[in-house]
């Protein structure tokens, strides 16, 4: 496999990679899930709209712990960081 491949997804669709340490459980109970849609707003206000959720790291570093699918799939993100849009399951509008 090569570097940087990652894992398996436990959904389809993502145009990223899974990060290897990526598992379908929060380690923590949170807002968001595998397979709901989120708006990401990082730490400058940018929003970034219509991101997968893909998996939750097992670990918490410094609040962080939501991998979606983005550029930096392996960078997991803070949950208050995460608006849903779209629960999992939902029927599109």
């Amino acid at each position: 496999m090569p570097a940087f491949q990652g894992k398996p997804h436990f959904i389809s669709g993502p145009r990223n990679p899974l990060a290897k340490d990526a598992v379908i459980d929060p380690p923590i109970p949170c807002h968001v899930a595998v397979g709901d849609i989120v708006t990401y707003t990082n730490d400058f206000g940018v929003a970034f709209h219509e991101r997968l959720v893909t998996g939750f790291s097992p670990t918490i570093t410094h609040g962080r712990f939501v991998y979606f699918d983005s550029d930096s799939w392996w960078f997991p993100a803070r949950p208050e960081s995460l608006t849903v849009t779209k629960k999992a399951g939902e029927p599109a509008p």
